[in-house]
């Protein structure tokens, strides 16, 4: 064989199956959709991690007015204990 024949017939085309095409398709669909879902996940967790950060803003907020109110109370009341449940106040000994 001279080698122009050699290399017309590397170069020829070869028709997979039907089956094999799909496979392949499939694979390639598969790959795609679960691509897109990594895309998805990672903006859900963008959100979730920023969301998850305003509510630390949110608790320190909310420690600071705890420690302001704590301060004011003890400075009208002295030290003490508040029941939450009736409004009772009692100083500590």
């Amino acid at each position: 064989m001279s080698e122009q024949t050699l290399q017309a017939a590397a170069t020829a085309q070869i028709k997979v199956t039907e089956e094999e095409l799909n496979s392949v398709r499939n694979l390639s669909e598969q790959f795609s959709n679960i691509t897109m879902q990594v895309g998805e996940l990672n903006v859900a967790k963008f959100d979730l991690e920023r969301e998850i950060e305003n509510k630390k803003q949110e608790l320190n907020t909310l420690r600071e007015n705890e420690n302001k109110l704590g301060a004011e109370l003890e400075a009208k009341y002295g030290k003490g204990r508040l029941n939450l449940q009736d409004g009772t106040y009692t100083p500590l000994q």
